[in-house]
């Protein structure tokens, strides 16, 4: 049930350009194609401020965070490295607490 609600509020908030998916687990990705890198930090902070306010029956003192790591595709990449930094970068901001979108 709650993958599903923020599936769904991710979905609301992003553009139909977008690309959100569920990367496993508890981990989504999002792909903002033809976007810089600042925009994209201003909707990666809207999506975590707006999945934080999804009403759901928690157990007290538990709400929902996102934590996140911002990669822009640098040319010539592969994929599988653009992945790795982003991914770099979400431990990153888990480590430093969570709640969190840090970019590189």
């Amino acid at each position: 049930m709650v993958l599903r609600k923020i599936s769904q509020r991710l979905k609301s908030l992003i553009r139909k350009s977008d690309l959100a998916a569920r990367y496993g687990g508890d981990e989504f990705a999002v792909l903002f194609p033809y976007t810089n890198i600042g925009d994209a930090r201003i909707v990666s902070e809207r999506i975590k401020e707006g999945i934080k306010q999804i009403d759901l029956p928690l157990e007290k003192g538990k709400r929902i965070t996102v934590s996140g790591g911002l990669a822009a595709y640098k040319e010539g990449e592969k994929l599988e490295e653009l992945i790795a930094r982003a991914d770099r970068l979400l431990y990153l901001a888990k480590g430093k607490g969570g709640d969190r979108i840090e970019v590189e």
